[in-house]
């Protein structure tokens, strides 16, 4: 297993590896909004929110995913598993 590699070559922006506790924690929190928001709802003059208005996605831990194209020993450390 020492000579294994990444298939996609693909990295986080910042040094977190994962986001799965932002999304549960934001889903979670949107799921909730919309809950308390249906129990209210007026169809005559409320209008439903769209979930992407609820959720900031740039406060996450990594800022978007960058593409590395050349292997090479300077990005080595990036390509292991």
């Amino acid at each position: 297993m020492s000579r294994s590699r990444k298939k996609s070559p693909y990295m986080g922006n910042t040094g977190d590896k994962s986001e799965k506790k932002f999304k549960r924690h934001n889903n979670r929190k949107v799921r909730k909004k919309l809950k308390n928001i249906i129990k209210n709802y007026d169809p005559d003059n409320d209008i439903l929110p769209d979930e992407k208005d609820m959720v900031q996605i740039w406060d996450g831990p990594k800022d978007g995913k960058s593409r590395f194209d050349e292997y090479d020993e300077e990005n080595e450390k990036y390509f292991r598993k």
